[in-house]
């Protein structure tokens, strides 16, 4: 029986260089969120799965549904990537309530005992997790895949917020102001990752895009004179992420009602991690510490 084989592909700028003479004959898709940002159907309109983080799913599932509607792509499955049930709204089932046709990545990658006690080991304790692309190559392992081909996965090689098309000035800035924070991803972690992956399962791993950092870690793909084709996408493509009814954020958003209550919470994240917010609050209760230490010492 033939490998399954599953093309990954990330967003970053090697997306658009990609070396299809390298494509294999037959294959899976698995794109990364945001995908339908780019210019050209890069790896062609029939994906296996797609993905999103927690925090973005409310839009992201909508704008995909509005892309399958519109015809603009096919997609089997939605994939919500994350390390641990709490990062799914308030709990899973709550989660599962609300998206029933979603899957829930955690679950995924927890089959891959080594690999999800790895990242959970590096999240915990120094704050580092794969990007969404490493996370997929874990997934589709986990699926059976024995070949996976990766394209558009560049190790930040032009700067953290490189990608293959602009997302300044978009909707998903507005419900996601942070996603260019990308502390807890790195080259290295990323990097590390992969070999991971690569020395505990067996898989074969090839590169798509000769100019891609990443083909200095694994080999190119052979050149197989596919006969793939690339299309442009219509004029009027979707190339941002589609807000759902402002009714929908009155009944769901992280699992809580209200839209409110989310802002509050982004805001008293940031407000905590403001310099100036935490030497007011450590000089606040200064004088009541003091008075504890005296308490203590009588």
């Amino acid at each position: 029986m033939q490998d399954k084989v599953a093309i990954v592909a990330g967003n970053a700028p090697s997306l658009k260089e990609i070396d299809y003479k390298r494509m294999p004959e037959n294959y899976d898709v698995f794109r990364c969120s945001q995908f339908y940002f780019e210019d050209k159907y890069y790896l062609g309109k029939t994906l296996k799965a797609i993905n999103s983080i927690p925090y973005t799913i409310c839009e992201q599932y909508y704008t995909a549904n509005i892309l399958l509607q519109n015809n603009e792509y096919e997609w089997e499955e939605m994939i919500c990537v994350g390390l641990s049930p709490s990062e799914y709204f308030d709990n899973i089932e709550t989660f599962r309530s609300i998206y029933p046709s979603v899957t829930i990545g955690y679950e995924i990658l927890s089959k891959l005992r080594r690999f999800y006690n790895f990242c959970n080991f590096n999240n915990l304790y120094f704050g580092n997790r794969p990007t969404s692309g490493i996370d997929f190559c874990a997934i589709a392992i986990s699926r059976g895949y024995k070949e996976i081909y990766i394209a558009g996965i560049d190790f930040y090689k032009l700067g953290v917020h490189s990608y293959a098309f602009p997302i300044q000035d978009k909707n998903l800035m507005q419900i996601s102001p942070n996603i260019q924070d990308t502390k807890c991803h790195t080259k290295n972690f990323d990097l590390q990752a992969l070999l991971f992956l690569m020395d505990n399962y067996d898989v074969k791993f090839y590169s798509l895009c000769p100019n891609s950092p990443i083909s200095e870690y694994i080999p190119l793909a052979p050149i197989v004179d596919s006969k793939f084709i690339l299309e442009s996408k219509p004029q009027n493509y979707t190339k941002n992420i589609i807000l759902p009814p402002k009714e929908f954020y009155n009944t769901y958003f992280f699992g809580k009602k209200g839209l409110e209550n989310q802002k509050k919470k982004q805001y008293k994240s940031t407000l905590k991690n403001n310099l100036y917010y935490r030497i007011f609050k450590d000089l606040f209760t200064l004088p009541k510490d003091i008075r504890r230490y005296i308490k203590a010492k009588k």
